[in-house]
């Protein structure tokens, strides 16, 4: 499981933001972190490509797949 660290928007040429820690391009990580990147557009509508959001997240736990699905996933059966 992943918690979100940070996110924001970022020009494409800005690729410091993909580095195994995020925006220290050549340092070292000492966790496990996720990098997940999208197209997104400040001025041409949903079609646009002139900026990314980037969002960040560290990972936080895991759980053994014979576990069965984690809680925090699960829907509450009073919404079905």
């Amino acid at each position: 499981m992943y918690e979100v660290t940070s996110h924001k928007l970022v020009l494409p040429t800005q690729t410091e933001v993909i580095a195994p820690v995020p925006d220290k391009p050549g340092e070292e990580p000492t966790e496990r972190m996720l990098t997940m990147t999208t197209c997104h557009s400040v001025t041409a509508g949903e079609w646009g490509n002139d900026h990314r959001w980037i969002t960040h997240g560290k990972l936080v736990g895991w759980m053994d797949r014979s576990l069965g699905m984690p809680e925090q996933v699960l829907m509450d059966p009073e919404v079905l």
